[in-house]
């Protein structure tokens, strides 16, 4: 009888205390399981109610240009150019979950260097090794770096609406852009210009989707590729240059339907740039400890794009963006572009990006470097040029 009685005094609270852990370990199991990244490595997967936190941010434009009131959003599809994996570079956004960080790259609008910041900002020691055949910073596939790609389309379609979210880009008034991108590209590294660039220029495609190179094509691209005129008349209009991250236009980087929703817009103006940066990444703060992405990752420990390395501790001790070359990216006088330029090919450079001079989401101060009535050539000089 004493025993019958020990065994129904434990029976209670026994089953009690088993429906409890049962109870917990779902609880568990459900959480882990349904707000867990696809697509990201286990290590670094992170819970969707800390990638949809809030940023620290001080600072948004308070209207966003473009939102319809009580319009819902546009919806992300899975070939959005900014969404769609394609080895392309600066097309797909990178992502820094700790900020609460979207951040578009544009070529020739410093994207190198915002690139190895966020790597920097991301904790990677790769941030300042310099480029060679096996470190290639704008690879997506190696770089270490998350982008928006990496998250299932839903969760990358809140972040792209959400008020929770910075999303930020620089752009560049396409007259210094394009230039700079001809001598970075077409001159400084002509030998690889004269071997990739005109060989995809001489290419056409035959009906049975194969290429035949077309040998007038391809030498009058080796002999004149370094003269600006041809440059712009002949690879800018090219279809099969047309998509080249370099010379596209800022505003075709992604579709006009997500411009509304970028809360920051700098550009890179004459003696600008750095400000514009410092202002950004001061008002963001990690969502872990507080601090700044300025403080993190911008305030000292940089050198001149280039000239910096790992090795040690000696990376720098300017800010971000403090110092850049004496080139055309920190100065784009108009003097040293009219070396350059012509009336008509500066009438080019207008008509042909018309739609980053004519947009409702960011404007550039004006750069005339010739009366509307002055039609004579300009001499050119090579200076050169660095990314």
């Amino acid at each position: 009888m004493n025993i019958l009685k020990n065994k129904y005094r434990c029976l209670w609270p026994c089953t009690i205390a088993t429906i409890l852990a049962i109870a917990t370990v779902l609880v568990l199991h459900q959480h882990t399981t349904s707000t867990t990244y696809i697509g990201v490595s286990t290590e670094k997967a992170v819970q969707q109610e800390r990638i949809l936190r809030p940023a620290n941010s001080v600072q948004r434009r308070e209207e966003l240009t473009g939102i319809e009131e009580n319009k819902p959003p546009p919806e992300l599809l899975p070939d959005d150019i900014i969404y769609h994996y394609a080895k392309q570079r600066n097309l797909i956004p990178i992502v820094n979950e700790e900020y609460n960080l979207i951040f578009f790259t544009v070529a020739k609008a410093a994207a190198s260097q915002w690139t190895r910041f966020l790597m920097r900002l991301e904790g990677l020691d790769t941030w300042c090794k310099k480029r060679d055949k096996e470190f290639k910073i704008h690879d997506i596939d190696s770089n270490g770096l998350k982008y928006l790609h990496h998250y299932p389309i839903n969760v990358a379609q809140e972040m792209l609406t959400s008020p929770k979210w910075t999303r930020a880009i620089f752009v560049r008034n396409p007259k210094p852009r394009i230039l700079s991108c001809f001598l970075d590209k077409s001159v400084k590294h002509g030998n690889h210009f004269e071997k990739i660039e005109c060989g995809a220029f001489a290419s056409d495609r035959l009906p049975n989707k194969k290429f035949a190179t077309d040998q007038a094509k391809l030498d009058g691209c080796i002999d004149n590729h370094k003269n600006f005129d041809y440059f712009l008349y002949n690879f800018t209009t090219n279809p099969q240059s047309h998509e080249n991250v370099h010379v596209r236009s800022c505003l075709s980087f992604m579709s006009k339907k997500w411009w509304p929703y970028m809360n920051y817009i700098g550009t890179e103006e004459d003696g600008a740039l750095a400000s514009e940066a410092a202002k950004l990444l001061k008002s963001l703060s990690s969502n872990i400890d507080g601090v700044s992405a300025w403080d993190r990752a911008g305030k000292t420990g940089w050198g001149i794009e280039g000239y910096f390395t790992c090795d040690g501790n000696d990376t720098g001790t300017l800010p971000f963006l403090g110092q850049r070359p004496r080139t055309i990216h920190a100065v784009h006088a108009n003097e040293k572009m009219k070396q350059y330029y012509t009336p008509e090919l500066e009438r080019f450079v207008e008509t042909h990006w018309a739609d980053d001079f004519n947009n409702p989401y960011f404007k550039f101060e004006e750069i005339k470097l010739f009366p509307e009535d002055e039609d004579e050539d300009g001499d050119a000089e090579e200076f050169s040029d660095a990314e």
